[in-house]
């Protein structure tokens, strides 16, 4: 591959990456953890940087094939661990929530427009780019994802050359350090890595790489600049918010960032809800063709058509996504918050298993899925 061709890769990476809760979760926290944000950003790069790397180097060593990765856990829990996966990052999670962030970035400066037909718009934009599979990874990565880019970038640069100070806080050092752990969790981007390293092999296995080696190594780059950009947008918006909160103290965290954005670039703040809105729209497009994909080779057995499976997706997210922000919140973070330390340990166990010959899995999977709903139920988490 070319050098070229990797940092495109890796640009893509990080926009299907950085969606609704990267945008959400970084910014409250910044603002809540005022002079502890560093603690804080500590914590965010390890669930929300590391673990997202961990799991597109998983699904690199699998070539992309989820079901060999979820099946060493027998054929029923495979399956079922799967379709857990995808209700979370699919359209009853992570894709409704993203339309929501989107609805909001527009109804900030035009709130007459109601949510639901705004899901209806941005369904047809989603459908439109997602109908053809192999086209996803190269839209994503040579068009939005270096618009998007530069976009965000906007509010960080202005943050920067904005008079602003770290506000004392009653935080300690390792509260805000686990803060910054909690929130990164939040973003469920591991349970999308593993899926999204099949969506980029199909984007390069078209062009007919055929050192299978050299690919899995560029892969693995694509995936560190993917990381590398992640790890740079978490600082600037969680410095940012943690200079201007004191601004914004009173905004609701999903209007965060628009406030945020009048506050920092005045009469231009209408472009950062346009780049949100961009933003969050290049997630859910990539989201919805690992779930069409899901849906006509897994549920479906092929039975009906990728392009069939991506319209009824879309229309299934854009109809849950009408339960608004906090209740879609609602259904996916007890889902999430239970699953993923068990997936954490899948993911390790399967890269030791791919590089090591490190063959037990299931014991130490399962007793992380109990040991997590005890815990659960123990301290009342839900």
């Amino acid at each position: 591959m070319k050098t070229t061709d990797i940092v495109s890769l890796g640009i893509a990476l990080f926009a299907m990456f950085f969606g609704a809760g990267n945008v959400i979760f970084p910014l409250d926290l910044g603002r809540i953890l005022g002079d502890q944000v560093v603690f804080g950003i500590l914590g965010l790069f390890l669930s929300a940087v590391l673990m997202p790397l961990i799991g597109v180097f998983a699904g690199i060593l699998y070539e992309g094939d989820y079901r060999s990765f979820f099946a060493r856990l027998g054929k029923a829990p495979g399956e079922l661990m799967t379709l857990i996966c995808m209700i979370t990052i699919g359209s009853f999670g992570a894709i409704p929530r993203i339309l929501t962030v989107a609805h909001a970035a527009i109804s900030w400066y035009y709130p007459s427009i109601p949510l639901w037909i705004f899901t209806i718009v941005a369904g047809l934009i989603i459908l439109a780019a997602t109908l053809k599979e192999n086209n996803v990874v190269t839209v994503i990565g040579k068009f939005l994802g270096p618009i998007k880019i530069i976009l965000l970038s906007s509010i960080i640069i202005a943050g920067f050359f904005t008079n602003g100070v770290l506000e004392h806080t009653s935080y300690s050092h390792l509260e805000g350090f686990w803060s910054g752990l909690i929130e990164g969790y939040s973003t469920l981007d591991l349970l999308g890595a593993i899926f999204f390293a099949k969506l980029i092999l199909v984007s390069v296995k078209k062009d007919g790489h055929k050192n299978q080696r050299k690919l899995l190594i560029d892969l693995c780059k694509a995936g560190g600049i993917g990381a590398f950009l992640l790890g740079v947008m978490y600082i600037g918006f969680m410095l940012t918010s943690a200079l201007h909160g004191q601004e914004v103290a009173f905004i609701g965290r999903k209007q965060l960032i628009f406030a945020l954005g009048d506050f920092l670039l005045g009469r231009l703040g209408i472009v950062l809800g346009v780049t949100i809105a961009l933003a969050t729209l290049t997630t859910a497009i990539a989201l919805i063709a690992v779930f069409a994909d899901y849906v006509s080779t897994d549920l479906f057995r092929k039975k009906i058509s990728y392009s069939t499976a991506a319209v009824m997706s879309v229309f299934a997210a854009c109809a849950f996504a009408n339960l608004g922000f906090e209740g879609v919140m609602n259904f996916i973070i007890p889902i999430a918050f239970i699953c993923y330390p068990a997936m954490i340990v899948l993911s390790l166990l399967n890269i030791s298993y791919k590089l090591f010959g490190f063959k037990p899995v299931k014991i130490p999977v399962f007793i992380t899925l109990i040991a997590t709903c005890l815990f659960a139920w123990q301290f009342n988490w839900f």
